[in-house]
Formats: structure tokens, C-alpha cells, sequence
């Protein structure tokens, strides 16, 4: 089982005490919470979202021609960077797409052999912080339909996330349930 609190402080974790009963999850106002500014951007269609350290802050950005599943999605995707990549922000920026991630050096940038690793980790962040796996499987058996019939848009609304999310998400909590 993904523990969201794991890279926590306790400060962090009383903060995220705050959202976690929550429901759709307040992420923008978790994030602010946290000292992490939010930004909407304007970005090509293939970029998700970035994170990176200014000054003494750090900010996230999202793509602001992104559907509201999306971008709630990465912004979690990317706090799930900043909780368990933050070595890599100290002079780089997490730039995540439809291609994968780069991580863009001051100097230089390149992709790492890590940063596959780093976007699982991420997304399983992301996915379980918006929809915590207790909360998913009572969502999940709480419908009257068969096995078969489950209706992942129901379960996605209620997170306010894409089906797609909810579909992968019922895939790696439950097992496949197609």
C-alpha cells in the first residue's frame, strides 16, 4: 500500500491532516498550505505541468488549457516530485509531458535513467492522495451494479478526476477488474 505521508514532516502531515477527509481533495489549497505557490501557465498542449525551486519557494505549474482533471492530476503529480525528488530541484526543474519527463539542469538538460522511476512514484502519489485506496474500494463496492457494469465515471466525478485516472487507479488497487 502507497503511504502519501511517507516523505512527510510532521508539520507537513498536519497540514495534510486538514484536506485528507476531504473529498474532491483540495489540492491547490493543500499545496498553498504547504509554502508551494501554484501557477497557471500557458504551455504547448503536450506539457502537463513543472516544478522548480525560485529563490527559497518552490512553484508548480499547470498547463491552463488542460481540463480541471488534468490539472488537478498534476499538481498532485508534481507535489508527489517535490516530496520525493527534491535532491534533483536544488538546481533543476521537473518538466512533465505527454513524452515523459525531462529534468532541465541551469547548465544543461538531458533525461536521467531515474526520471522513469521518479514519474511512477509520482503518479502513484498523485492517485493516491486524490483518491485514497480505503476511500476507492467503499466507493467501488457501495455500487449496486455487477462486477462488469461498475461505472468508473461515478467514482471518478466524486474525486473529480479523469475516468482514465480512476480506471488505472482500480487496475493497481484492486487488481484488473475488466
Amino acid at each position: 500500500m502507497f503511504d502519501v505521508c511517507e516523505k512527510m514532516d510532521l508539520t507537513q502531515k498536519d497540514i495534510f491532516n486538514k484536506y485528507k477527509d476531504l473529498f474532491p481533495f483540495h489540492i491547490v489549497e493543500f499545496i498553498n498550505d504547504l509554502g508551494i505557490i501554484v501557477t497557471k501557465a500557458s504551455m504547448p498542449t503536450h506539457i502537463s505541468g513543472a516544478i522548480r525551486k525560485e529563490g527559497d519557494r518552490y512553484r508548480i505549474y499547470c498547463n491552463e488549457e488542460h481540463q480541471l482533471t488534468r490539472i488537478r492530476f498534476t499538481l498532485a503529480h508534481e507535489l508527489g516530485h517535490f516530496f520525493y525528488d527534491k535532491k534533483y530541484l536544488e538546481n533543476s526543474e521537473i518538466l512533465d509531458g505527454n513524452y515523459g519527463s525531462v529534468l532541465f539542469r541551469k547548465e544543461y538538460n538531458h533525461t536521467s535513467p531515474d526520471l522513469f522511476s521518479m514519474d511512477i512514484k509520482a503518479n502513484n502519489f498523485a492517485a493516491n492522495l486524490l483518491m485514497p485506496r480505503d476511500k476507492f474500494i467503499e466507493l467501488w463496492q457501495r455500487q449496486e451494479q455487477p462486477q462488469e457494469k461498475k461505472s468508473y465515471k461515478e467514482i471518478a466525478n466524486f474525486f473529480n478526476v479523469s475516468e482514465s485516472a480512476a480506471i488505472i487507479h482500480a487496475s493497481n488497487v484492486m487488481g484488473t477488474i475488466f
